[in-house]
């Protein structure tokens, strides 16, 4: 109980955060996640043709899509729920193992009572579910993967242990078979769980075995070796392949390998004082190129190789210590050692702490020198105290800004940081600030396409179509391969109008990946060029791409309208605002309405409209347009279409046409003829100006109404 109540206190926070950094490429916009049906080609797509080799956790996100979306809080509840869940196992895991030592000869550990058992089982669970390291598995949405993992390799164990308790019949066969089917589950979640065997056999050797050096020499020799190298051998194979995976990264295996002794030190420092100021998602770990470059390389692999010596040299008397630090050790070997992966990263930690936690818990309860009462009460202290830590870590998870704000303040010459952080920017609107960063990321790593295809982005959404270009252009330089590259330069040259550009490019983007944003813009590509039927095509592979986005919609609507298919239209508009409530779409489902004489409903819609975006010119001058000269008198409120113009003509700064022709209509129906005549004329004269000859003739003939006295009324008294 006191996991699940401080768990979920340290959490409280979390619920309200929304999707970060890598959860938008593995959740938010991956396309084999969006299940509108649970059916098996769901299941099979999901599982085998998704952006990562974790099956098991992408299909626990598509679960997650299936039941409310891309709603982020759905997500966090679900990725605390599977932390609890681990705490709780934690638990079960320390209190089978303290329950061993007693069978152990000679005893290498004092035996501990039923209850101080219990409460250093609990203290366990609670050391590992409130730790503050372990917020980037939990609050990471993406880092499911490793919660899942280390849910289905604690359950495999415990369900192993329990089978070597059991006497030999079916029991025990099922509870092996299910321990088996739990260890493919994690392997499904996490490569880093294919550790698993290697950590039945650590623990059977410590705690059922006793240390037999004979036993572990005959299972090591005939069956562990072999096994590790023809595992190793297919990774390597299908994995990585002849350059083992270091051919896109800016370090080598000799630089990683050294790199990893002063990341696995800095590793364990934060298990042991995880202060939120020392928490970070992006480390700024510069690379070892030598021993001796930069010294504590040398002296990082020093500290751990007395510790790793220690831990052997200590397991005939401690043995829960020896094993503690056995285990974290194995728990690392995959993702700090040779593997080509990124050079650090918290969340590595997740199951590494298990062994930690289970050989710190213990010693206070144990020890001969500490009344239980003040173990428990130090115990309780340090529980609070990893509380209110993580509670404060979790802060930095909230926005974008936030946690790239904290990395940039705390790695403020790493590239990744200032781009991140000009993307979260870029978000918030923010745009100045944004692309100062950019810039910044730039100098730091002139070679890393991100900043550069992000403030072509900015510059494309500013209409600086040049600076666009030029930087898509070098983005694509850089990473030639990388759709979003392919899709800002597409972006770039549909604004220059060089659709033929665009469409090539756009092309080339989704054979890479099919992004439903891209494929968008391929149909409008196609309508500009005036290939209406291709264009209607992409529309619906955005929208089978991705279910939720209502930009295709929303375009379908528009090419209907221009069919004048105005009905047609208006289901797809429809549609659209079931995905995401616009002001364009509101306004376009407003009008047709109104053509349809549907006054009180066109009304609402552009009044909902106008509150989406109030400093919207077409919305607010619509609205108006309706309100001055609805046929309903009941709905008739010039005086309020007198006020939305006025903003609009405000906003607008120069005198417009189509806005002064409503402010006109909205004189007359207040009976301000003279008034409305005056404005009239400077509607038509505007119009006229700028060559709308045909918007010139309608308000000449609105304006004789106006000099008869007479008010405009849609569909009755249309000159």
């Amino acid at each position: 109980m006191s996991i699940a109540i401080l768990g979920t206190l340290a959490y409280a926070n979390t619920f309200s955060a929304s999707f970060q950094f890598d959860d938008n490429v593995n959740i938010v916009e991956n396309p084999f996640l969006r299940w509108t049906e649970i059916t098996f080609e769901n299941l099979w797509m999901t599982a085998y043709q998704g952006i990562n080799d974790r099956p098991v956790a992408d299909v626990s996100f598509a679960l997650n899509y299936y039941l409310h979306g891309f709603q982020a809080t759905g997500f966090h509840a679900v990725n605390l729920l599977i932390h609890l869940a681990n705490g709780l196992l934690v638990r079960a895991f320390a209190r089978r193992t303290f329950q061993r030592l007693p069978h152990l000869t000679p005893r290498p550990n004092p035996t501990a009572d039923p209850v101080s058992v219990e409460w250093a089982s609990v203290f366990a669970g609670l050391l590992f579910t409130l730790h503050p390291i372990q917020t980037e598995s939990v609050t990471y949405i993406v880092q499911r993967m490793n919660s899942l993992a280390t849910l289905f390799y604690l359950s495999c164990l415990l369900l192993t242990i329990r089978g070597r308790l059991t006497a030999p019949g079916i029991t025990r066969h099922g509870l092996f078979a299910l321990a088996t089917f739990c260890g493919l589950l994690a392997v499904g979640s996490k490569e880093n769980a294919a550790t698993l065997p290697v950590a039945i056999w650590l623990y059977e050797w410590f705690f059922f075995r006793n240390l037999d050096p004979q036993w572990a020499r005959r299972t090591i020799l005939r069956f562990g070796l072999p096994f590790a190298a023809i595992g190793f051998g297919l990774y390597y194979v299908v994995v990585w392949g002849p350059d083992f995976g270091y051919a896109d990264r800016d370090f080598g295996m000799f630089q990683r390998l050294l790199t990893q002794t002063r990341v696995v030190v800095l590793y364990l420092s934060l298990l042991f004082f995880p202060h939120p100021d020392r928490l970070n998602l992006q480390h700024d770990i510069p690379l070892s190129q030598s021993l001796l470059d930069p010294i504590t390389t040398l002296f990082s692999g020093i500290a751990l190789g007395i510790l790793l010596a220690g831990a052997i040299g200590l397991a005939p008397k401690q043995r829960l210590l020896s094993f503690g630090i056995l285990w974290f050790f194995l728990q690392s070997v995959m993702e700090s050692t040779i593997l080509p992966l990124e050079i650090i990263y918290e969340h590595r930690n997740y199951l590494p702490l298990v062994g930690v936690v289970t050989a710190t818990a213990y010693l206070p309860f144990v020890s001969q020198r500490i009344p239980r009462p003040a173990a428990i009460g130090a115990a309780l202290a340090i529980a609070l105290w990893l509380t209110h830590w993580t509670y404060v870590r979790n802060q930095a998870w909230q926005t974008p800004v936030s946690l790239w704000s904290d990395i940039v303040a705390k790695s403020p010459d790493l590239s990744r940081a200032h781009t991140n952080i000009g993307a979260a920017l870029g978000m918030a609107n923010r745009d100045d600030e944004a692309m100062d960063h950019y810039r910044i990321a730039i100098e730091l790593d002139p070679e890393n396409d991100g900043p550069h295809r992000n403030l072509g982005s900015i510059a494309l959404e500013r209409g600086q179509t040049e600076l666009a270009l030029e930087r898509m252009l070098e983005a694509v330089r850089l990473a030639p391969d990388n759709h979003h590259n392919l899709g800002g330069l597409g972006d770039a040259y549909q604004l220059l109008g060089r659709h033929q550009e665009a469409f090539s490019t756009y092309l080339d983007s989704v054979l890479d990946y099919p992004d439903e944003r891209v494929f968008n813009s391929m149909a409008s590509s196609l309508i500009a060029l005036e290939r209406e039927d291709e264009a209607e095509r992409f529309y619906r592979l955005a929208m089978a791409t991705n279910p939720e986005y209502a930009a295709p919609l929303n375009n379908m609507g528009v090419m209907y309208l221009d069919r004048e298919l105005p009905n047609l239209a208006l289901v797809y508009f429809l549609r659209a605002i079931e995905k995401y409530d616009s002001a364009e779409t509101r306004a376009h489902v407003g009008n047709l309405y109104w053509a349809q004489g549907r006054t009180q409903e066109a009304i609402e819609q552009l009044e909902r409209a106008h509150a989406l975006a109030p400093e919207a010119a077409i919305p607010s001058n619509n609205l108006a347009w309706m309100l001055a000269t609805t046929p309903d008198a009941s709905h008739r409120d010039p005086l309020r279409a007198i006020e939305l113009t006025e903003r609009v003509l405000e906003a607008h700064g120069d005198p417009e046409a189509g806005v002064l022709d409503t402010q006109a209509a909205a004189w007359a129906a207040l009976g301000r003829f003279e008034t409305a005549v005056i404005t009239a004329e400077q509607a038509r004269n505007v119009a006229m100006a700028t060559g709308n000859s045909g918007l010139a003739n309608e308000i000449e003939s609105r304006l004789r109404l106006y000099l008869r006295e007479e008010p405009y009324v849609e569909g009755s008294n249309s000159p």
